[in-house]
């Protein structure tokens, strides 16, 4: 319990009235990769269905050829609930000269904030183990060897196989992934990555801007045309400071982006008096779940 005698300072004056509780945030991050939307259920559920994938030629007065779709496992969420709080003596709210013991509830909004934050680079942290996130196939969502629901034996990559730093080559390779992919059926998918995440790593944010900045093929002595600049006309860069690696990146079609955050409870901040025990109380809760399923449209690597 925060008590007076810890906080003496704010009971004199003569203090600077800026005391750095607030700093200026941009947008958050964890919206620009995690689709953000609501639910009223306790869990979640998902499959995905591999459906006929061709028509049969078929002579007059012959029989229709009926195949049976097939279904995939079950994927599951459940919400989580995220709160925390603290307790300030009444003695100490009625002798502070700036009213900053009584403003901690936006303390709390930006805990909350930096708790999706950190939340969201956890998710990132974990797409090459699985060890706390699986897509459909109860897979990593970053793998060599997916599994497809409509054709046993067969596998599908969304991870470079050497795990190489950002370049040319790298970005090359990962785009010969979404040249590669395929649905259910293993059937080609038209897919093309609107977004870059990176790591909070000036060199790899400097060669971003090169790769996809430059007229010129960056890096090499040929001055030849830099095919990046064209193919990513439209790509947007994330930097990541939340997780972990800074040396990670993944490339994102938003289209097939299947990675969500869907809050169950809004955030709820409350204070209130306790006349038994004198003092202020402050809290904040809020609930969401954080889950993935199809892994498709994220293709990334992970060097050291």
């Amino acid at each position: 319990m925060i008590v007076s005698s810890g906080f003496n300072l704010l009971f004199r004056p003569g203090l600077r009235k800026d005391f750095r509780t607030e700093y200026n945030m941009y947008e958050p991050e964890w919206m620009q990769f995690l689709k953000a939307g609501t639910t009223s259920d306790e869990e979640g559920s998902a499959t995905i269905f591999a459906y006929i994938n061709r028509l049969y030629e078929r002579g007059e007065g012959e029989p229709f050829i009926f195949t049976q779709p097939k279904i995939g496992p079950k994927v599951m969420w459940v919400n989580k609930e995220f709160a925390g709080g603290y307790q300030i003596t009444k003695r100490a709210v009625l002798a502070d000269k700036y009213n900053v013991l009584k403003t901690g509830a936006k303390q709390l909004a930006r805990a909350a904030q930096l708790t999706k934050e950190y939340r969201a680079g956890g998710f990132l942290d974990d797409l090459f183990t699985g060890t706390y996130y699986k897509g459909i196939d109860n897979l990593a969502f970053m793998s060599t060897a997916h599994t497809i629901i409509g054709s046993a034996g067969t596998t599908l990559s969304n991870k470079l196989s050497t795990a190489v730093g950002l370049s040319m080559t790298s970005l090359t390779s990962m785009m010969d992934l979404f040249g590669q992919l395929k649905d259910e059926n293993n059937d080609p998918i038209k897919s093309w990555p609107t977004k870059i995440i990176i790591g909070n790593d000036a060199g790899n944010q400097n060669k971003i801007i090169q790769l996809l900045g430059s007229q010129l093929e960056p890096f090499t002595a040929d001055n030849q045309d830099n095919p990046l600049k064209k193919r990513f006309s439209g790509l947007t860069p994330i930097v990541s400071r939340y997780m972990t690696n800074p040396r990670w990146y993944f490339l994102i079609d938003e289209k097939l982006n299947d990675m969500h955050l869907d809050v169950r409870v809004p955030l709820e901040l409350r204070d209130w008096y306790d006349e038994y025990i004198s003092a202020m109380l402050v809290s904040a809760s809020e609930m969401y779940s954080l889950y993935g399923v199809d892994w498709r449209g994220w293709v990334g690597t992970n060097p050291t």
